[in-house]
């Protein structure tokens, strides 16, 4: 961001790393191109030769830099818009269905094929696969049957194959294959770094850094990225040669042996799948799709459509349920618009009633009940599976399996304290109304 005056700072935003697998080009010539092209390391710090890890060969200290590159060596979304073809791309698709990831996954497949290009050592050492669910096998996927991102996934890799038959394809003929634009969009997905100028997001600049990427994910990371002005300029001259480099900073003492870790801003854990594979062992974000009838009464459906509930489908968290879920289900279940937006009932006299509380929470529940119906396996049969898995994308479906079953368990802890603290509420006017032995049932 800029703060005034000639002082310059940049915020970046890491959005994921793509975890390398496997190089097709020597690492001596890698790191010939990455020397020759000012990247700095510490003497403390190693770069995994198959560039998945980063790694302190020693204890380092807080504030240290672990990595630099100059700021002309980022790839950035300016060379895509400059492309001819990609020019052409866009001019015939919506802005909508080739967004900047696929702008910048053609514009790698480009780069790639073109000896000349000063990226080409680089592109060229993208592995052939990565831990993101683009290379998950038929089999890998189907691991995630019967769960809540089965779907999801199955969809995006729909939506990345149908980009690669409708614009990838012709533009680039015998050139490229499929699993080359998979290779770069997992490139671009989960590796590019969003650079902000200013609090215009539409100002935003899509990078991808060689090397600093290439750090391990982590929630509470022990690094982070800044910008280093080697010579003021204004900022639409950033990216050329001895302006500013970008530097991978040490937050606080790191041991030998300890990787170095970034926060590369997953929202949630199925973030974190596709882009790279990754799944945190808790996550407060990890979301579930409820998803409710959809209701024959005509007064009922003009309710919800007054208050624009015509959705189906929620996102429900283990820390809080939507309003607009609870909104619909007391609307659906005979409360009116006005009384339908309280979390209890505001009067005696409500129609949000004991009873209409209880179909609520009992539909609640209902949903819950349906997605534990279509496990085969409980948590502990999958947690004693993941040590006889041998192959990574299977271990990570696992290992999310056991996750989405957690934030099952979760939401269903806090829908069923929801129902005791409001019933809770009620208690005078249950004592004065029904049997000792209702009480108690309920």
């Amino acid at each position: 961001r800029v703060h005034g005056g000639s002082r310059f700072e940049m915020f970046a935003l890491l959005v994921g790393c793509f975890v390398f697998v496997s190089v097709g080009i020597s690492p001596a010539s890698l790191g010939q191109w990455a020397q020759g092209n000012g990247v700095r390391t510490h003497p403390g710090v190693g770069v995994d030769q198959s560039l998945l890890t980063i790694t302190a060969l020693e204890d380092i200290k807080g504030g240290e830099e672990l990595l630099s590159i100059p700021t002309s060596l980022t790839y950035r979304d300016a060379l895509a818009e400059d492309d001819p073809i990609i020019v052409s791309l866009k001019e015939k698709a919506a802005s909508s269905t080739v967004d900047q990831r696929v702008k910048l996954s053609l514009s790698i497949l480009r780069h790639k094929t073109n000896r000349v290009s000063a990226w080409y050592p680089w592109l060229s050492a993208i592995p052939s696969t990565s831990n993101s669910i683009l290379h998950f096998s038929e089999e890998d996927v189907d691991l995630l049957k019967g769960f809540d991102v089965y779907g999801r996934v199955s969809q995006y890799r729909k939506l990345v194959h149908s980009a690669w038959e409708e614009f990838i394809q012709p533009a680039v003929g015998a050139t490229s294959t499929e699993s080359d634009f998979v290779t770069a969009y997992a490139l671009v997905s989960g590796r590019r770094t969003i650079l902000q100028f200013s609090n215009d997001t539409s100002e935003n600049t899509q990078v991808i850094l060689p090397f600093i990427s290439c750090a391990t994910h982590s929630n509470t990371p022990n690094s982070v990225i800044r910008t280093r002005v080697l010579q003021e300029s204004p900022i639409d001259k950033l990216f050329d040669t001895g302006i500013a480099e970008f530097a991978l900073i040490a937050l606080a003492d790191i041991p030998k042996g300890s990787q170095i870790t970034l926060n590369f801003g997953f929202a949630d854990n199925y973030e974190g799948l596709v882009a790279q594979g990754v799944v945190q062992d808790h996550d407060e974000l990890d979301s579930l799709t409820f998803i409710v009838q959809d209701p024959s009464n005509k007064e009922v459906l003009a309710a919800l459509e007054k208050i624009g509930l015509q959705r189906l489908e929620f996102r429900v968290t283990p820390i809080s349920i939507p309003i607009s879920l609870l909104q619909y289900l007391r609307i659906t279940n005979g409360a009116n618009v006005d009384e339908s937006v309280a979390f209890e009932r505001l009067t005696k006299g409500s129609s949000i009633s004991l009873d209409n509380d209880r179909k609520v929470f009992q539909e609640l529940l209902t949903v819950l009940a349906r997605l534990r119906s279509s496990w085969t396996t409980t948590v502990e049969e999958d947690v004693q599976l993941l040590p006889t898995l041998s192959e990574a994308h299977r271990q990570i479906a696992v290992h999310y399996r056991i996750r989405e079953k957690g934030v099952v368990f979760g939401v269903e802890k806090i829908i069923k304290e929801l129902w005791a603290a409001w019933l809770y509420q009620q208690l005078p006017e249950i004592t004065q109304t029904q049997p000792v032995e209702q009480q108690q049932a309920n």
